[in-house]
């Protein structure tokens, strides 16, 4: 069943990365914890999303809204030389071998590799280890077998759903996966092109991993400028961060003038909800603008001492301020579309599922004078 292979799907993740430990030694069982089972579940949802064919129209809605702007506004022709239009000529200029995009927060890599698939130099990354783990095991762990088929697998991504649900048959049916072989597209451009795309991911929270291409760092950092993306495609990704103005920084320093910055999702805010500030937690005779940690009350700090610190420093902007931010980072919008109904992990099955009112924007970063 989806159920029994679920769990086989896991022990053969836990194995790919376990190094030669097994790690089946049942003399010392760790229970696992709340947090650990609620990543699992959401690693096993996000693997149906990616990768079966019952997440092909919730991919299609924001997946190939943001291929078809990349191919768009950063075309390439049918050899492999890029045929890009006069107005990036600044790329045009730069370009050696195909367009470099990066691809944050890439969660289970389907974006990424569709990417890869149309010919562009691909860099996933993403902070989260469970979905990093998942990822490498779907994208590497398919290969072919002995007749030449690539290795598929049942889970029951909706195993752990109590609610809304019309049987338990729809819980623990099963959800194959990969719906297509990863490693196709590998083979058949390194048999048809002189100059290959590469797909690369990283393991790594945003700011830790780009932050080299900020201008305050640059001294430390030989041949970055050359190194730089053509584009930066965000799924689902501006909301997880816990300072935007720092995330939108550095996707502007990442870009070559002229590069593109395409973004599809919502505004949920992940680092959001918590550590509320209420009036009686400032600290007697402080000046009600300042709000830095040193002047909230005892009260406050112990209330909140549980929490990431990030979730102190959150601020939940508006699209229209993000908007104002990304013109004043230095960028011109090209493309802008709101409210635009996007599922997702949602059971198609269920009675209830999840919609958001999605934004797309494609915005140029502008030639430096």
């Amino acid at each position: 069943s989806g159920v029994e292979t679920s769990q086989q799907v896991l022990r053969s993740v836990r194995s790919k990365n376990s190094h030669g430990n097994s790690g089946n030694n049942l003399s010392s069982i760790e229970w696992v914890t709340e947090e650990q089972i609620s990543k699992v579940d959401s690693v096993l949802k996000s693997v149906a999303r990616d990768w079966s064919d019952e997440g092909k129209v919730e991919r299609g809605v924001v997946y190939d809204r943001i291929v078809d702007a990349l191919e768009k506004y950063l075309p390439l022709s049918n050899g492999n030389d890029t045929n890009i239009s006069d107005g990036n000529a600044a790329i045009k200029n730069d370009l050696n071998g195909p367009p470099r995009v990066a691809v944050p927060g890439s969660g289970l890599g389907r974006l990424a590799w569709e990417i890869f698939t149309r010919g562009y130099s691909t860099q996933g990354s993403d902070f989260s280890l469970p979905m990093l783990l998942a990822s490498d095991f779907i994208l590497n762990g398919s290969q072919d077998d002995n007749n030449g088929n690539f290795r598929r697998f049942a889970i029951s991504p909706w195993l752990a759903e109590t609610r809304n649900v019309m049987s338990f048959a729809h819980r623990i049916r099963p959800v194959f996966v990969p719906d297509v072989d990863p490693n196709s597209a590998s083979r058949n451009m390194e048999q048809h092109r002189s100059y290959p795309p590469e797909f690369t991911m990283l393991a790594g929270e945003f700011l830790s991993v780009y932050s080299h291409y900020l201008p305050e760092n640059q001294s430390c950092q030989q041949g970055c400028q050359s190194s730089k993306f053509h584009a930066v495609a965000c799924s689902f990704f501006l909301d997880t961060a816990p300072s935007l103005p720092h995330y939108l920084l550095t996707i502007y320093h990442m870009l070559e003038d002229g590069g593109l910055l395409i973004n599809f999702g919502p505004l949920m805010y992940h680092w959001s909800g918590h550590g509320t500030l209420l009036p009686s937690d400032m600290s007697p005779n402080t000046d009600a603008n300042v709000r830095s940690n040193n002047h909230m009350s005892e009260k406050y700090q112990k209330r909140n001492a549980y929490l990431d610190s990030r979730y102190l420093s959150n601020i939940d902007y508006t699209w229209e301020e993000v908007r104002h931010m990304i013109i004043q980072c230095g960028f011109e919008i090209l493309d802008e579309d709101t409210h635009i109904s996007a599922p997702y992990t949602s059971d198609v099955e269920a009675m209830m599922k999840v919609f958001y009112d999605c934004v797309f924007l494609v915005a140029k970063k502008k030639v430096s004078a």
